[in-house]
């Protein structure tokens, strides 16, 4: 299948090429629950046009009102809509996690916000009864965890554990996991659907007497692993590993000892075949990266170092494992994170072996979930196993230099970095100078870009307002510090500043940030020699303020204000409206500004506004 044809909005079925604010869709996905609504995703299988149904192709994305009605919606129903889709946007900031082109390559182009008012549910449970099974499944797995699993944080970890439902994990507790290298414990993966494998492969032993029962034993396998992947939400590592797994007992019955390279590489082949576009997914790329670590890279380190005692020896193939998987994912983590977990050895080797016997734990409550009184223990032994688990994933990362932050790579020289290993490895390998040779003059190349990056960093002075959807954020750089002005509630918002702002320090090399949280309601005059920003908070004092030229106006918080006083006084040569400001309000100064000839800018549509010159605040 070639991606053009996977493509769907370019062709002339797609439900955008039929405008009607009118549609049916069916939801393809397990809802998520958000704080004040449910996220759907839905295939649009139809529009109304002049009282005629069309059928139409193309997923939209919904976020609709949370209420009953709106709790009560699961896979599979059928809703009509009356609602008017628009295109996910670009990122407004520079560095930006760039969503909208994580949706494109799920086929998601278009997003909409439903009132209650909006839409009608059509028909219940319409969709694959399979994974209709799998998601009732899930949700009852997950009721019979909430029932047993007591504390919010020990929950919401046990089921993201042991299903991959991770709705309900707490944000922070997913920074100190992130912190420490161990976050892939909470997203159920190849060493999940592994243990099933390995525990499923040990029960039915007794079936590999004659080839009818060995048969039905794959079968078996099979039903169990996809059964549980599917529960799992059929993340880009479970199906790599469920597809592996399916491989090995396939050849386990026809007698044939594959490589592991080439299992793989059929698993791969096979995923990209359905879907080509999971090859751009992280996930997927971070997955096959680590068990080729693990597969190629752990069993030469494995011999280096030999132990007669069997604990001695587990630990040291325990730490084999999460040096091997590192060394061949750090670069993408680096690419996609900006960050390394600098104590992930030592870390690794305690969640690990940790949650493992936690999953296997879980597994019992679900055996024994019909007995009250042996689910209430068990519980209580998951509840205390995962207390003790987030206490020294949170006391690790509260460690000194737990975790190198702001690291900022590009793709190029990502693959150098890999060029780089690889060809170390080879030389360690084979001992011929080529290898090595090899590996230097990448190193060399590297070593270059890093120098050119370095010099335009130190070189910097600029000015920045940014995009913070309803908050006033600027920031001046000169070399390797920058000055935040902000407005005093989003100072204090450091996960808000991470998604919007910080990407951008870490890409222009930034290693301190001044905080300034300015109080609103006053007007502030930023500048440096000739270069002058007025921030404009309250236009009722403008007429008191000195008159001076200033270089831009940022106008904020919806304020009123005397645009002819503004442009008479201060001369700006742009004004700029921030992220603080509602639609409504920016339409009314455009058409301000255009009737006085002042050029603006609108960082909620065009995005940060950058202007040359270091800028501080006075």
């Amino acid at each position: 299948m070639w991606h053009g044809q996977y493509h769907q909005l370019t062709k002339q079925e797609h439900f955008t090429y039929r405008k009607s604010k009118y549609k049916i869709v069916q939801v393809v996905e397990a809802p998520v629950k958000k704080e004040k609504s449910i996220k759907l995703v839905v295939n649009v299988e139809e529009v109304i046009r002049h009282h005629q149904q069309e059928k139409v192709i193309g997923k939209l994305l919904l976020y609709v009102q949370k209420d009953e009605q709106a709790e009560s919606i699961r896979y599979g129903d059928k809703l009509l809509l009356n609602v008017n889709e628009r295109l996910v946007e670009e990122p407004r900031n520079p560095g930006e996690f760039n969503y909208k082109r994580y949706l494109m390559f799920n086929n998601i182009f278009h997003q909409a916000y439903l009132k209650s008012n909006s839409y009608k549910i059509l028909e219940r449970n319409a969709g694959n009864p399979v994974f209709a099974y799998a998601y009732n499944t899930r949700d009852k797995l997950i009721a019979i965890f909430k029932q047993y699993v007591e504390g919010e944080k020990e929950f919401g970890v046990s089921t993201a554990l042991v299903f991959g439902y991770v709705d309900e994990l707490d944000p922070e507790l997913i920074q100190s996991y992130s912190n420490t290298g161990t976050l892939h414990v909470l997203a159920v993966s190849g060493m999940h659907v592994g243990i099933i494998f390995v525990v499923i492969n040990w029960m039915l032993g007794f079936m590999d007497r004659n080839r009818k029962s060995a048969m039905l034993k794959a079968i078996l396998i099979g039903i169990f692993l996809w059964g549980y992947s599917m529960v799992a939400g059929l993340s880009p590592s479970i199906l790599r590993a469920a597809t592996m797994f399916s491989f090995i007992t396939f050849g386990q019955l026809i007698n044939r000892r594959s490589q592991i390279y080439n299992t793989l590489a059929a698993s791969a082949f096979i995923l990209i075949l359905f879907k080509p576009t999971i090859i751009a997914s992280v996930g997927f790329q971070l997955s096959y990266a680590a068990v080729l670590g693990i597969v190629f890279i752990q069993p030469k380190l494995y011999r280096l170092l030999l132990f007669r005692n069997y604990f001695a020896d587990l630990i040291w193939k325990i730490t084999a494992v999460s040096i091997a998987a590192q060394i061949t994912t750090f670069p993408m983590g680096l690419l996609y994170f900006h960050q390394f977990p600098n104590y992930f050895i030592f870390s690794n080797l305690i969640i690990i072996p940790l949650t493992t016997v936690i999953l296997y734990v879980g597994i019992l409550l679900i055996v024994f979930s019909w007995q009250s009184t042996a689910a209430l223990w068990i519980g209580k032994a998951i509840f205390w196993g995962i207390k003790a688990t987030n206490l020294l994933v949170e006391s690790i990362d509260r460690l000194p230099f737990s975790t190198l932050n702001g690291i900022s790579i590009s793709i190029p020289e990502t693959l150098l970095v890999y060029v780089i290993l690889f060809t170390f490895i080879g030389y360690i390998l084979l001992k011929r100078a080529f290898w090595m040779q090899t590996a230097l003059a990448c190193a060399l190349v590297l070593a270059g870009f890093n120098m050119y990056e370095k010099k335009e960093q130190m070189q910097q002075q600029y000015f920045m307002v940014y995009h913070v959807p309803g908050h006033s954020a600027m920031a001046g750089f000169t070399g390797y510090d920058a000055q935040l002005i902000t407005d005093s509630t989003l100072a204090q918002n450091e996960s808000a500043i991470r998604f919007y702002i910080r990407h951008h320090w870490w890409e222009r090399g930034i290693t301190q940030v001044n905080k300034h949280p300015l109080t609103l309601q006053k007007n502030y005059l930023l500048h440096s020699g000739d270069k002058k920003i007025l921030w404009v908070n309250n236009g009722k004092f403008l007429h008191q303020m000195e008159a001076t030229d200033v270089d831009a106006v940022v106008l904020s918080k919806n304020i009123w204000v005397d645009m002819p006083l503004l442009k008479d006084k201060f001369q700006p040569e742009q004004l700029i409206f921030d992220g603080s400001n509602s639609s409504k309000k920016i339409h009314y100064w455009k058409k301000e500004a255009d009737k006085l000839a002042l050029k603006y800018v609108d960082v909620t549509t065009q995005g940060a506004a950058q202007i040359n010159g270091y800028i501080y605040v006075r």
